[in-house]
């Protein structure tokens, strides 16, 4: 049986009994990555002391270690089994070292107070006033002290911010684990050291929450924090980024590219699969272009080593960074969906089950069917053939280089169109003002980016162009993302008519490029 008010316990004056005020006591550290509870047992002691003091009942003590209470997607489990032995009526009070230790966030804050305040049970900290949750002034005390903890953690974020983005102005790591495609190297001191004997590869947490050498006896031992000395290129690493930029310039889905780097066993940074939202990450990061990046603006290069250049990854930045999301063709079930095409109703053709074998058959009229295996051969032959030839050398030959300042004009025309309807919304300049400069940044925006995309094209194509047998070959290595870059490289569309005869095997007459199909 508990009582509201804090009483002392085995009080018998005039032959009445006093219930004893059962105690329970709250412990909790932010940070304690290597276990060893040293702030929890400095909270659990006090918190010990206090209770003895004050002749209460010791109901148990809940503690949440390496747990924090500013973020709300952390669940303290400890602490939740508490509030629920105080509602279920098992304690009277809760004896915590600092009200901190309880609540940090005003939500979690007000609604503790509620429930306390329900069940009639008081906070009692070792650090601070007792707050009694039955009446309106020690709700209020307790809002009030909880408002300045709150400060105190946005004032601290706010330091904390500041000082990452100063880093970031200077180009220097971000902290954190290291990224795929890159390795930090630390300084290398024992974990803790002693003043008495120095480094000390072993030690022991004290009764009071001190470190204890195990060589001396000693209590002066301190860790030592470990600092970033480099940071280095990983090989390995370094060349499946470039591949996967490779690929990705080159035109192929990103899920295509997850799907074939999985089946080969390649993982990420703790083993892992690369992921589509993984390799978008590591693509459109500005750190593998050797480039310090924060809150997504590029604000200094960097001091760790480049592994593509600041022009391809301005590049993939643009293309993975469209509201489409893969900023490259989804992989489709067929390698041909949406290339073939039907000659008599124009509709797509699409890669659809059959009884026995799969075909591509017309999205809309429904009468051009076509067996799947046979048609992905004969692309294959054409495409090999048509590459092989000298008048596609020559085409290839013509086509122009790519342009470095390609991608910074169309950053600058897309800003300037903004600062143009910013103008406009100011009243700065007319309607008609607008809409005649606005008519021609457009259509410089709409040639540049004609432009780029036929540089991803020869990108596809530069992986792929050999003699006719190494064209083969590479056909055969190639995933239907990769052989889907190539077609969609050198055509269009290709128009399927209806079969005009039955029988086994493929009739290569009912394939077609349309005049201005070929983009060569």
């Amino acid at each position: 049986m508990g009582t509201a008010t804090l009483a002392r316990g085995g009080d018998h004056r005039l032959g009445v009994v006093v219930p004893t005020t059962r105690a329970g006591g709250y412990c909790r550290i932010s940070s304690d990555r290597m276990g060893l509870e040293i702030g929890i047992t400095i909270q659990r002691n006090d918190e010990a002391d206090l209770i003895d003091r004050n002749g209460w009942t010791l109901a148990g003590f809940w503690t949440d270690n390496n747990l924090s209470a500013t973020d709300p997607n952390v669940e303290r489990p400890e602490y939740e089994a508490i509030m629920a032995a105080a509602e279920a009526g098992e304690i009277d009070v809760i004896v915590c070292w600092h009200m901190s230790r309880l609540w940090r966030t005003r939500k979690e804050r007000a609604e503790g107070i509620e429930r306390l305040k329900a069940c009639g049970v008081s906070v009692v900290c070792v650090k601070g006033p007792t707050l009694d949750m039955t009446t309106a002034y020690g709700r209020g005390v307790a809002g009030m002290l909880g408002e300045v903890d709150t400060m105190e953690v946005e004032i601290k974020k706010e330091r904390q911010q500041a000082g990452y983005e100063a880093a970031a102005g200077r180009g220097r790591w971000h902290g954190g684990t290291r990224g795929f495609g890159h390795v930090l190297v630390f300084t290398e001191p024992e974990p803790f050291h002693c003043e008495t004997c120095g480094p000390v590869p072993q030690i022991t947490p004290a009764g009071d929450g001190k470190l204890v050498c195990r060589s001396c006896g000693g209590t002066h031992v301190v860790p030592v924090v470990r600092h970033i000395r480099a940071i280095h290129v990983h090989p390995r690493e370094a060349e499946v980024i470039q591949e996967m930029k490779r690929r990705a310039l080159a035109g192929e889905s990103v899920r295509s590219i997850s799907k074939d780097l999985y089946a080969r066993g390649v993982r990420g940074v703790n083993g892992g699969k690369l992921t589509e939202h993984a390799i978008r990450n590591i693509l459109t990061s500005a750190r593998i272009s050797g480039r310090r990046e924060y809150k997504g603006e590029i604000v200094a290069d960097a001091t760790w080593p480049a592994i593509i250049t600041p022009e391809e990854s301005d590049r993939l930045r643009r293309m993975l960074r469209t509201k489409g999301g893969t900023g490259a063709p989804r992989t489709t079930k067929r390698m041909m969906s949406g290339i073939f095409r039907c000659d008599l109703c124009g509709s797509s053709l699409a890669g659809r089950p059959d009884a026995r074998a799969w075909r591509y058959g017309c999205l809309g009229c429904g009468k051009v069917k076509v067996n799947g295996k046979l048609a992905d051969q004969w692309v294959r032959d054409f495409i090999c053939t048509a590459l092989d030839s000298d008048e596609m050398r020559q085409r290839l030959r013509k086509r122009p280089d790519a342009d470095p300042d390609l991608y910074q004009a169309i950053t600058e025309d897309e800003d300037e169109l903004v600062i143009l309807a910013r103008e406009k919304a100011e009243k700065k300049i007319t309607r008609a003002e607008w809409q005649a400069q606005r008519e021609i940044i457009e259509a410089r925006l709409e040639a540049n980016r004609r432009k780029v995309a036929r540089q991803t094209e020869t990108t596809a194509l530069s992986d792929f162009i050999g003699t006719l047998e190494q064209m083969r070959t590479r056909w055969h290595q190639f995933t239907d993302g990769q052989r889907r870059a190539v077609i969609a490289s050198c055509v269009s569309e290709i128009r399927v008519k209806p079969a005009t005869r039955r029988g086994p095997g493929l009739d290569p007459d009912r394939f077609e490029v349309p005049d201005g199909a070929w983009l060569l």
